[in-house]
């Protein structure tokens, strides 16, 4: 699987979804901080949680899936040990015949899918999931 790697704040600037001055506010910010830029870009109000997912949705073009009403299969959900999970702010979702499916916050973070790869020992597809809703469901289904 091979995932591009955009420039998000290049294109909510483009799409005057966001000025440069307020893009270079965040660029600031997240450089003092070392969040990702559209977990600054939120934390700001710059930019609405819905509208970032589903651009970085659109611009990667991986599904977006809702964690709302997520039916989760126990045996997948270890496939992670719940500390990596939370490291790579992702989730096990699905298997499918050839692949497993993962919800990641950060799509683009080789690293991570690099490792994920590595611990699954499986073929995986990303999907995108809204990090609000992950920290929902690990409060669920890690719940012991």
């Amino acid at each position: 699987m091979v995932i591009k790697k955009i420039q998000i704040g290049k294109i909510l600037v483009e799409k005057n979804r966001l000025s440069q001055t307020d893009l270079d506010t965040a660029l600031i910010r997240q450089s003092i901080t070392g969040k990702k830029l559209g977990q600054v870009l939120v934390e700001l109000g710059l930019v609405k949680e819905e509208e970032l997912v589903r651009l970085l949705s659109e611009q990667l073009q991986l599904p977006l899936i809702s964690l709302q009403d997520f039916v989760f299969d126990p045996a997948l959900i270890h496939l992670l040990p719940e500390s990596v999970a939370r490291r790579f702010h992702c989730i096990v979702l699905k298997k499918e015949l050839d692949y497993i499916l993962i919800g990641m916050v950060d799509p683009q973070d080789m690293l991570a899918f690099d490792e994920l790869s590595e611990i699954i020992k499986q073929s995986i597809q990303i999907a995108l999931v809204r990090e609000s809703e992950l920290k929902d469901a690990y409060n669920i289904i890690y719940r012991h």
